[in-house]
């Protein structure tokens, strides 16, 4: 009886242990989890605004990069997890596809320079030599307190690339005149070189995201026609995906002079702060072309070019939609790759029956930004972007079509195809 249990009491750890080690599912999405952090990136060497992709087996080499309000220097760490082709933590032993230390110690960080607000940033180069991906695919990047990796406080994910299938995406005006002033329709063709492919629709998966955003993540069932190793997936109607509009944008990257986009621009005591000119409702509006960056951001502060990850100060924006009462059981959020696409509380407005409107203030970093605003349902979590900005079919965009395959018997999927299509090349 004492052996049996002992034989439970260590079972018990075992699960406990495994539950504390491997976070909940919200550990699975790009977030920040501690207030101190800010500014978190993840992209490829040399590309700010780069999708943080790298191909299988190469030299290719990831930037991560955030900063801490924190007032003293803590020792972060890092680690990684594959997950599957929906972003959920496989259940397979770490050996199994990374080769090297499952930890690896984030030791460059530097002090903010002549900035009102204080930080440190970090810095770590993921050229993966202490911690190589053996698998290609889905893979989550988690950010810790050294020695507590129960204690996640930044997670962001990357893509592991393993070429084995060429993607072409076909961007056009949609053929159906219902559809054709707001939305886009796309076509994609791909060759493979994939053997024994017994089941495509089975085990080709194709995922297209409209700029990166999460809410307009798209899976094309299919495909609809198959000759030798060329698929095509497309529907009788047309896979249409709604135009959207182009992003607002404002800069940061002077505290010199006042940009054309901002109702002032003032230094109160803690700091700087930015007020955007009123926000307009452009659902109404007819469509105007204008440069934008897709929904990215960068950083930079045009008087000092030292060093912007540690030059650049921090910023409070005030966005203010006027709007005559609250929508009901609905919410208006600012969204844009600075906050990972994520609908939470500190990109919210609040509505003010005072001056009846929605507002917000939102702490960031010197550079140029892109955003929209996004509406969604409380209830069913629908979200709404055209709402606010409305559709139109000349809208430039950026698509990113994904190709994960899982062969029968396997217990994994592997990313063998991506490509970004721009709607403007047709």
């Amino acid at each position: 009886m004492v052996k049996k249990n002992g034989f439970l009491l260590i079972i018990f750890f075992q699960i406990s242990f495994f539950q504390l080690v491997f976070p909940s599912s919200e550990f699975q999405n790009d977030a920040v989890f501690l207030k101190e952090i800010h500014t978190p990136q993840l992209y490829r060497w040399g590309w700010e605004m780069s999708l943080p992709l790298v191909n299988l087996g190469a030299s290719d080499t990831l930037v991560l990069s955030f900063d801490d309000f924190s007032p003293e220097v803590k020792s972060y760490a890092y680690t990684i997890r594959h997950c599957d082709k929906d972003w959920n933590l496989t259940d397979e032993e770490f050996r199994l596809y990374v080769e090297g230390l499952e930890e690896v110690s984030i030791d460059d960080y530097s002090y903010s320079k002549n900035t009102h607000y204080p930080y440190i940033h970090f810095r770590a180069l993921l050229d993966w030599q202490s911690m190589r991906p053996l698998w290609s695919g889905n893979y989550i990047l988690w950010v810790y307190e050294k020695g507590k990796m129960e204690n996640v406080v930044l997670a962001k994910r990357f893509y592991v690339l393993e070429s084995k299938a060429l993607i072409n995406c076909k961007v056009q005006r949609p053929v159906n005149a219902m559809n054709m002033d707001e939305m886009q329709q796309l076509q994609v063709t791909i060759q493979h070189d994939i053997q024994n492919l017994f089941d495509p629709a089975g085990e080709l998966f194709v995922y297209v995201s409209q700029n990166g955003r999460k809410d307009q993540l798209i899976r094309i069932d299919g495909p609809e026609v198959i000759r030798n190793n060329e698929l095509v997936y497309q529907k009788a109607d047309g896979i249409c995906i709604p135009g959207g509009n182009e992003f607002r944008s404002f800069d940061l990257k002077s505290t010199r002079y006042q940009p054309v986009e901002w109702e002032s621009f003032v230094f109160r005591a803690t700091g700087y702060e930015a007020v955007l000119k009123p926000l307009e409702n452009r659902y109404n509006k007819k469509y105007f072309t204008e440069q934008d960056l897709n929904g990215w951001f960068f950083i930079k502060n045009d008087y000092l070019s030292h060093d912007k990850s540690i030059d650049a100060d921090y910023i409070k924006v005030r966005f203010v939609l006027p709007y005559d009462a609250p929508l009901p059981n609905r919410d208006v959020y600012v969204l844009g790759a600075f906050n990972d696409w994520n609908f939470t509380k500190e990109v919210t407005l609040s509505y003010r029956l005072e001056s009846r409107s929605y507002e917000l203030v939102y702490l960031l970093k010197q550079g140029y930004y892109n955003y929209l605003l996004v509406v969604r349902d409380r209830k069913t979590g629908k979200t709404d972007a055209a709402f606010l900005e409305g559709n139109h079919f000349e809208t430039e965009n950026d698509y990113l079509v994904f190709l994960y395959y899982r062969g029968f018997g396997m217990r994994h999927d592997q990313l063998f195809g991506y490509v970004k299509a721009n709607s403007l090349f047709r």
